[in-house]
């Protein structure tokens, strides 16, 4: 119907318009022409689906889109923040760099819309993403956005988990201060492991019961007895400097004890899995190479997929075709 109506390439309307920028967001380029023409009738339009995505990604900006979730009293907001690298065609800059570029995460979700499917695994029923490839300080407004959408302004309790970036807990600290500040323990883990190894070498016995000693430290509040620990090695081990910086810097966002005593989670698995999904599944592929601005709408189209509000915004989109 569209091809008598004259709506060719750029202009197709309704239903077409979703499904393709659908193949576009699930989809490898490679194998959209068997896609195309099982699902849509034709291949032809497999050669058109970067060109959707870039549409489609300005419209749904432009659109004012903002799935927020359900607001409840005494309601507990997350807000976690993490990194994937992805493969892009940007010039290198060094012979270590492989052109791999940072996409940041972030995302916000309730504690009431965590499922406790067992006591290792959690499952959000619902959440809000945002994701891009962009320096923190331009990022800082998408964070906003998903801190506003979960209705963390009217939160009874924020919690913020990220790793030991500065420009996180700086924005932390000026747009939500009365936010809990959490060093992700997951992140912290490894310093210690690093610690340990420059102190008694890789392949020694003692590395491992070393870190377990510490971690219990961690969760016994007592950071200032792992600093003071390093401080005790670091005139014969130089390389602890770092660390121990590191530990003084984050001392605050470490108490791991009165976290798990109030209830809270001390790790971002959420947004680490989010932001698998966001990437392995689409943009890791073998052999792939993106540009920058192609990687950016393609984020912007699997963030709202992911967050299931995919259905709600093309509702919308409906609407202003008919």
């Amino acid at each position: 119907m569209d091809e008598q109506l004259g709506l060719g390439d750029e202009q197709e309307q309704g239903r077409l318009r979703e499904k393709l920028a659908l193949v576009a967001v699930l989809v490898r380029y490679h194998q959209a022409p068997q896609v195309g023409q099982t699902l849509l009738g034709a291949e032809r339009y497999a050669s058109s689906l970067r060109s959707v995505a870039l549409r489609e990604a300005e419209r749904l900006t432009n659109s004012g889109h903002r799935y927020t979730l359900r607001q409840r009293k005494q309601d507990r907001i997350y807000l976690q923040i993490d990194g994937q690298l992805c493969p892009t065609r940007e010039p290198r800059q060094g012979p270590e760099d492989q052109g791999y570029r940072e996409a940041k995460a972030g995302m916000a979700f309730s504690q009431a819309d965590v499922a406790e499917v067992s006591k290792e695994r959690h499952e959000l029923l619902a959440k809000v993403l945002k994701a891009q490839i962009t320096d923190g300080e331009s990022f800082q407004p998408l964070v906003t956005e998903a801190y506003q959408q979960a209705h963390g302004p009217q939160a009874t309790e924020v919690i913020v988990l990220a790793d030991g970036a500065h420009w996180i807990w700086n924005f932390v600290q000026e747009e939500i201060p009365p936010a809990v500040q959490i060093l992700d323990f997951s992140q912290a883990k490894p310093y210690l492991w690093e610690a340990a190894k420059a102190i008694y070498g890789a392949d020694s016995p003692f590395v491992r019961p070393w870190v377990k000693e510490r971690e219990e430290f961690l969760f016994a509040d007592k950071v200032e007895q792992v600093i003071t620990h390093l401080q005790h090695f670091v005139d014969l081990v130089p390389g602890l400097a770092p660390i121990i910086h590191y530990f003084q810097q984050n001392q605050a966002r470490m108490q791991y004890g009165t976290y798990q005593q109030c209830g809270f989670f001390i790790g971002s698995g959420a947004i680490a899995s989010a932001g698998k999904q966001l990437t392995a599944a689409r943009i890791k592929g073998p052999g792939m190479r993106w540009n920058i601005t192609d990687l950016n709408a393609l984020l912007t189209l699997r963030c709202v997929f992911l967050e299931q509000s995919w259905t709600t915004y093309w509702e919308t989109q409906a609407q202003l075709a008919a």
